[in-house]
């Protein structure tokens, strides 16, 4: 029997695909299977799928012309025989001891879903941006409000299998920034039993040509494609007003978060968006400025003034750079 299938788009990442796979060769706990869905690379990620796949069986390549992440982890699924699933960026990395830890709780108490922490980190030398590791008593109205940085992503969960047959993924398709967030939140609202793990089991790489550290037109128009999704499975939820102001304002606050890289233009076209498409979030957005100069910031803003605002966001990214 084979409990977990990882799911591993993959997509012209030739110099980080070896160190994700050695993260899944050195797991402590051996049996699972992984897929590896090339999604048409063009550089030599495809060579480095077929050269594991032939060096060991838990190992399997799909190649398929490319049509984004999405497709490519519908793929991984339809092709998978686990009980759990799992997913893993391609430059991205496993804890040694994560597919252990997991095996032995499912053993103990038979979840839906299983939430772990992870580690955001730095390109350049490994060091550690930010640690986020979930508390095993909290709750799930914790998890939707308080702990959304937990909820919004794929890759720091475990998921039963037969949750993936009750929703539709087809409808994030062509969705390629924030694509997560609806079928991570789909995924949790079907889960009836969700175990917290107090443990930082993935390793998330901060790469600046990444697609979540750019904030492209396109980005922000999927972000507002996936907040309108999320907005009607919380109609149909019928979920407390509380969860979705939360969620719309940490998606309005991301058209113009200043740990992205921007151009002034479009800079200035997250700025209209931020003022255009949620209007009935309230001034709550505020609630991310932790400094004064962050305030400024937000508030220049919010008053369409948006040279002043991207000089400060300037000035922001040089004083971080020192």
């Amino acid at each position: 029997m084979t409990y977990f299938s990882i799911i591993v788009p993959v997509y012209n990442v030739e110099k980080y695909l070896k160190t994700c796979i050695n993260s899944l060769l050195i797991q402590t706990y051996s049996e699972f299977e992984c897929i590896l869905v090339d999604d048409g690379s063009t550089d030599g990620s495809n060579l480095i799928c077929d050269s594991i796949s032939k060096e060991d069986k838990r190992f399997k390549v799909i190649h398929k012309k490319n049509e984004g992440v999405s497709i490519a982890r519908k793929t991984g699924i339809e092709n998978s025989k686990g009980l759990y699933i799992l997913f893993l960026d391609s430059d991205d990395k496993y804890n040694q001891t994560l597919l252990e830890k997991l095996f032995y709780k499912i053993q103990e108490q038979q979840p839906d879903l299983l939430i772990f922490g992870f580690k955001r980190i730095t390109e350049t030398d490994g060091c550690v941006i930010k640690e986020v590791i979930p508390s095993n008593t909290l709750s799930i109205k914790q998890l939707l409000t308080d702990q959304m940085e937990l909820t919004f992503l794929l890759w720091n969960k475990c998921y039963k299998k037969n949750l993936f047959s009750e929703i539709d993924i087809n409808q994030i398709n062509g969705i390629t920034f924030s694509e997560d967030s609806w079928l991570s939140f789909n995924l949790i609202y079907l889960s009836k039993k969700i175990i917290f793990l107090p443990f930082c089991g993935y390793n998330y790489l901060c790469r600046k040509t990444s697609v979540t550290q750019t904030m492209s037109y396109k980005n922000r128009i999927d972000y507002i494609k996936s907040i309108s999704l999320l907005d009607n499975l919380y109609t149909e939820k019928k979920e407390e007003p509380e969860v979705l102001q939360k969620i719309k304002s940490k998606a309005k606050f991301a058209q113009i978060n200043p740990d992205y890289d921007y151009s002034i233009k479009d800079f200035i076209i997250g700025c209209k968006i931020y003022n255009k498409n949620f209007l009935d979030v309230n001034k709550s957005t505020l609630k991310f400025a932790q400094t004064k100069l962050m305030k400024l910031y937000l508030v220049l803003i919010e008053y369409r003034l948006y040279i002043p605002a991207f000089i400060l966001y300037k000035l922001r990214k040089r004083r971080k750079q020192k």
